[in-house]
């Protein structure tokens, strides 16, 4: 079972660390959103409950370059390579560059949104976004 520490749920990173500190029952694993200030904070108190990470990467954003400068990138169990575009000419270039900026991750990534229409108006087919590992 995995959970959510999503800004959304609380904005305080260290108030989101201490409550994954008192959690009495823990998940399996837990996603970590690395466009969100505090990620490393919440990731350490993960780490240190012994609950894996997901680590949720938006396109357009610092949160590659975040996840991959913080020394524990090599523990998470997969990377959430996250397209925020919505254009589909957009998107498939956003997915391609966040794939190639995440190229060095160590866990596998999963690109959400795998497949996207690109353009039937023009008469381009439906494209697979990859997978990397």
């Amino acid at each position: 079972m995995g959970v959510t520490t999503g800004a959304w749920a609380t904005a305080d990173p260290p108030a989101r660390a201490a409550q994954v500190r008192a959690w009495t029952m823990l998940p399996d694993h837990a996603s970590v959103n690395w466009h969100e200030d505090g990620a490393a904070h919440v990731a350490a108190a993960l780490l240190d409950r012994g609950i894996g990470i997901e680590a949720g990467v938006y396109s357009g954003t610092t949160a590659p370059q975040r996840f991959l400068d913080w020394p524990e990138s090599h523990r998470v169990l997969r990377v959430l390579a996250e397209i925020t575009e919505t254009a589909p000419r957009t998107a498939l270039r956003a997915a391609a560059g966040l794939l190639d900026e995440l190229e060095s991750a160590t866990a596998p990534i999963l690109a959400l949104g795998d497949r996207v229409q690109a353009g039937a108006a023009d008469g381009a087919a439906d494209s697979d976004l990859p997978y990397a590992s």
